[in-house]
């Protein structure tokens, strides 16, 4: 899961403290979803219409104060990578930390754990304790005194 970076003062710049609830809305619509999909602050067009408080008229309203720009597959909201991580520092950090945890998941195994549970691979725990079926037939034959 990615995290959307703004800063506390977001809502007291000048262009965006000028917007309407809609154009508002839509903008912050607009920053969840490149976030979440780690598009680098780019917004195709065909999405842009399906965002929450999308209206043409807050469309314009965003491009008209500069906070979102044009682009050739619909839009690009403006300084996004100055506040958020590019998608390629994203995956180079989860990777890192895949890394991490997989030297420290080594780490950790010991003479103690045996083969099948450091790789997750367990049989049925209960075997060794279950009869035979024909143990268990034998138990109740006796015990039905037959």
């Amino acid at each position: 899961m990615t995290w959307l970076t703004v800063d506390d003062n977001f809502a007291d710049h000048p262009k965006v403290e000028a917007l309407s609830d809609k154009a508002f809305r839509l903008h912050v619509s607009g920053l969840c979803y490149c976030a979440k999909h780690q598009t680098d602050g780019k917004v195709v067009a065909s999405r842009a219409a399906r965002l929450v408080g999308y209206t043409s008229k807050a469309l314009t309203e965003l491009l008209g104060a500069g906070v979102w720009h044009t682009s050739p597959d619909g839009f690009e909201i403006h300084d996004f990578l100055d506040w958020n991580p590019s998608k390629a520092d994203v995956t180079k950090r989860r990777n890192a930390s895949k890394e991490r945890q997989r030297k420290h998941r080594e780490s950790r195994v010991t003479e103690s754990v045996t083969e099948p549970v450091t790789n997750g691979v367990l049989s049925n725990p209960l075997q060794s304790t279950v009869s035979s079926p024909s143990d268990r037939d034998k138990n109740y034959l006796q015990a039905v005194g037959e």
